[in-house]
């Protein structure tokens, strides 16, 4: 994908481009001062130019995913209604099979799209977060309760929808069936558990395995955690397919950190 090698060409680049700054001594004489006070002006400049050119990359990077992930969306769209007003024969079952194909295409670019904007956003905040200086498991606890925020609204949403209310059946308040009104919340609530199981335990991971300074890991895991719920739930409601994009913001972070404790 186009968009993915943009993503990790920049990173890497910038990565790259990035240079530790010479050592430089002051001198008693003045003209040893002056090379040193313009070795400091010239560093503080390139490293600002250096630190702009950052943030316009990863805005271009994530300009250019809304833009392929919204294109995605009213193609599948488009398609859909097509589709159903195929008749039931030959040429709509050729119809469905063209369907699921762009479905299947499009679900790779979600994932890919993903994993380039974790790894600028991950990229753009190491750079920006300073390491904290708490015990590690105390930091795993707090920013567990942060990532629990979605696991919260996915129950609350499902339980405001088992309200008792007049306009609905009562073997869906009471809990006994779910209307099509609840798939979505209850899908929701079911895959956010299972992906708070897993990161709860690769923050642990995180936490016992990496140097001091790569700490701020923890924070930011958590970050996309709760951002990647967020993308993945709104996704859900507009059109299923296009979950997958969230998805990716936390199975990606799960998978390269049990790589690593592993």
């Amino acid at each position: 994908s186009i968009v993915f090698i943009c993503h990790t060409c920049i990173i890497v680049f910038f990565s790259r481009a990035r240079r530790t700054p010479p050592r430089s001594t002051l001198s008693s004489s003045s003209a040893a001062s002056d090379v040193y006070k313009r070795q400091v002006s010239t560093q503080s400049t390139g490293a600002a130019a250096a630190e702009m050119l950052e943030w316009v990359a990863a805005f271009v990077c994530f300009s250019v995913t809304s833009v392929v992930l919204s294109t995605e969306a009213r193609s599948l769209q488009e398609a859909r209604l097509v589709v159903g007003k195929l008749p039931s024969d030959q040429s709509g079952r050729q119809g469905q099979e063209a369907l699921v194909a762009a479905e299947q295409q499009s679900i790779k670019r979600q994932v890919q799209c993903g994993v380039a904007s974790v790894l600028s956003v991950t990229w753009l905040s190491l750079r920006l977060v300073t390491p904290p200086e708490v015990d590690p498991f105390a930091l795993v606890a707090h920013w567990l309760c942060f990532s629990a925020i979605p696991v919260l609204f996915s129950i609350v949403n499902v339980g405001a929808r088992r309200y008792p209310d007049l306009k609905r059946d009562a073997s869906v308040t009471n809990g006994a069936s779910a209307n099509h009104e609840l798939h979505v919340p209850l899908a929701f609530l079911s895959n956010t558990v299972e992906q708070f199981l897993l990161h709860g335990a690769c923050q642990c991971g995180i936490a016992a395995s990496v140097p001091p300074g790569w700490r701020v890991l923890v924070p930011i895991n958590a970050c996309l955690f709760t951002v990647g719920r967020v993308l993945f739930y709104c996704g859900y409601q507009w059109l299923p397919v296009m979950r997958a994009y969230g998805f990716s913001f936390s199975i990606f972070p799960c998978f390269v950190c049990l790589c690593y404790v592993n």
